[in-house]
């Protein structure tokens, strides 16, 4: 796992965690005069750097509450093909894809390391999204700024769009790491082949 790759990842799905977050805290008329923000003006690259950090402190966070849960589910609450798809299915592969760390080449690494990361940001999605659609749409409608339907029909589209990405990420992830083990596994018959 190149770790460099999934900080992004991780990094975006925690912003949408801590949005959601401030907007349950956000009184319902904020009366903030942005004149006042300019003369922080000179704190916005610091500012920015703490938003990065704990965005992915929160998206690391969450991460792992989403794994612990999901596998939860998928073990002891089966929904029949769909929980099956859903489940973990790396953890089932763990010497085989370790081979792949060992044996496999850094284009091959890189390749399942960008369909895995693509399946975190999507998983991670699929949590705070609701979070934050619930607590901007209550606040709308406390503040009286939107429709609540409208607002609540552009999220559930937006969640059903990574429902399905996430659906179809999980096969691509799984024929990538097919793929590879198959490759590592010719590379190591090649090799052993050479020997003798």
């Amino acid at each position: 796992m190149v770790t460099a790759t999934l900080w992004i990842e991780i990094t975006i799905a925690g912003f949408v965690y801590l949005l959601g977050f401030c907007f349950l805290f956000l009184p319902p008329t904020p009366s903030v005069d942005l004149k006042a923000v300019l003369a922080y003006k000179d704190l916005l690259p610091y500012f920015s750097a703490a938003l990065i950090g704990v965005s992915y402190i929160v998206g690391i966070v969450f991460h792992r509450v989403v794994v612990v849960i999901a596998r939860f589910l998928t073990t002891h609450m089966r929904i029949g093909r769909l929980g099956e798809r859903l489940g973990s299915y790396s953890s089932q592969r763990s010497a085989q894809l370790t081979e792949i760390w060992q044996f496999g080449s850094q284009r091959l690494q890189r390749e399942i390391d960008f369909h895995f990361g693509l399946l975190a940001l999507l998983r991670s999605l699929l949590t705070s999204v609701p979070l934050l659609a619930i607590s901007s749409t209550v606040w709308a409608t406390r503040s009286e700024i939107a429709s609540p339907w409208r607002m609540s029909a552009a999220y559930v589209i937006f969640w059903a769009l990574c429902f399905t990405a996430h659906y179809r990420q999980i096969g691509l992830y799984r024929k990538a790491q097919d793929a590879a083990v198959k490759v590592v596994e010719a590379v190591r018959n090649m090799q052993a082949q050479s020997k003798d």
